[in-house]
């Protein structure tokens, strides 16, 4: 706790017990039938400042509150979302002095999409090999990449995690890669579906959003190599397939071929809007 995920001393700690995933469950909410586990604070002369033991946060007979919050939906544009479409970043704490989320074992992978791009924001990505009870992969197993991934939607000015999965929710295709597709339900093409290889993620009714990956590392493998390529620009070919590839497209055209139409139309976007660039901009004479 004492150093920043980047280096540099850390003055501001928070400690959070999240669980994902559980095997059996997440109800009583936020339980996954287990205790809350027992917390102490000792001063620096080794006193006892604080003790929490651990307890049952829904003892039997209890009614486990029911959320009942609502976030309001402004129609607000998110300005990243313009100036740097689908570019990835290892940023976690959004511009804050300090490291609040990303730490020596947790990892964060973000990614800005807006309506204005496309209706269609698709990303794919070799499938790194994660712990699963239901595909039998144990955690010791020494092919095991990563403890386990997550990835979700955001509307960052709403405060709002829209739609979520982790690593074993998102299918694969028969060349192992997670193809992801993200927009609102009205534009949700008909083959983004897990038959076809295709995890749909909801964007919600919001203008723009962010893509985010939260890697648990198992080591400081392979989860670890995407940040060093995000920050350095080289991709060594071990390393390449699992950065996640970002294109925008409309529906039609991933309906058309999936994810490799949506990149070739992306692609012809791309020379255009750069030829009309040009045009607009000639070399000045000698």
């Amino acid at each position: 706790m004492g150093e920043r995920a980047g280096g540099g001393f850390n003055p501001v700690v928070f400690l959070l017990y999240r669980i994902y995933g559980a095997d059996r469950g997440s109800l009583p909410p936020n339980s996954a039938e287990a205790l809350l586990p027992s917390v102490t604070v000792y001063d620096a002369d080794g006193r006892v400042r604080v003790s929490h033991e651990e307890c049952d946060p829904y003892p039997p007979g209890s009614a486990p509150p029911e959320d009942t919050t609502r976030f309001p939906v402004f129609p607000v544009p998110d300005y990243r979302a313009a100036i740097a479409p689908g570019a990835l970043s290892t940023e976690s704490n959004w511009g804050m002095p300090v490291d609040l989320l990303a730490n020596g074992d947790v990892f964060y992978l973000t990614t800005l999409y807006g309506r204005q791009h496309g209706e269609v924001f698709a990303v794919r990505f070799a499938a790194p090999r994660t712990p699963s009870r239901h595909r039998a992969v144990a955690l010791w197993d020494p092919t095991v990449q990563a403890r386990m991934f997550s990835l979700c939607t955001y509307n960052f000015w709403n405060g709002e995690a829209i739609d979520c999965r982790i690593d074993e929710q998102l299918a694969v295709d028969d060349q192992g890669r997670h193809a992801i597709v993200v927009s609102d339900a009205a534009r949700r093409p008909v083959n983004a579906i897990a038959e076809a290889g295709v995890t749909w993620l909801d964007a919600g009714p919001f203008f723009d959003g962010q893509l985010t990956w939260r890697f648990l590392f198992r080591d400081r493998g392979l989860p670890a190599a995407p940040r060093a390529v995000v920050e350095s620009g080289s991709a060594p070919p071990e390393v390449a397939p699992y950065l996640p590839e970002r294109v925008f497209c409309d529906r039609r055209d991933f309906e058309a071929g999936g994810f490799e139409a949506c990149r070739a139309r992306s692609r012809q976007v791309e020379a255009a809007d750069a030829s009309a660039r040009g045009r607009s901009n000639p070399p000045s004479a000698p």
